[in-house]
């Protein structure tokens, strides 16, 4: 498993905000188990292995609640590739010297390319397939 730096930035942030405790606390254990893409498998049952190996009381209809208040606050999205279900988180900065995920993305690439950013605090390299995250409905 990968090292994670996690940002002060999801103190403050309103899409972290607008989820429940519990989905919080998901979406901060999904990026801890992500890979240098922000790619994971999405399928609950592993999921919950993953984020949560030593609790067993979370139902996998939990988890997959989970997911879905994360899509909606626009934090994740989720895809199919070869019929099986996998994450990109959004917004994920480049962090190491990572060239390849474990898990592909939708066209079937497991290469990570990277697009520089111009922000407030200066210039900031994302994930580039980790920027086109699907709009929530409205």
């Amino acid at each position: 498993m990968p090292s994670r730096l996690l940002r002060d930035g999801l103190l403050d942030s309103e899409r972290i905000d607008s989820l429940s405790a519990e989905a919080e606390r998901f979406y901060v254990r999904l990026l801890l188990v992500s890979d240098d893409a922000g790619r994971t498998d999405a399928r609950p049952a592993v999921l919950r292995s993953r984020c949560f190996p030593l609790r067993k009381d979370f139902s996998l209809d939990r988890v997959e609640s989970w997911l879905k208040e994360c899509e909606t606050a626009n934090l994740l999205t989720r895809y199919v590739w070869d019929r099986t279900p996998y994450v990109q988180i959004a917004r994920v900065q480049r962090y190491g010297r990572g060239e390849r995920s474990h898990y592909p993305w939708q066209d079937g690439s497991f290469a990570i390319s990277y697009t520089t950013i111009e922000t407030k605090h200066g210039s900031i390299e994302y994930v580039t397939s980790s920027l086109y995250i699907k709009t929530p409905p409205i």
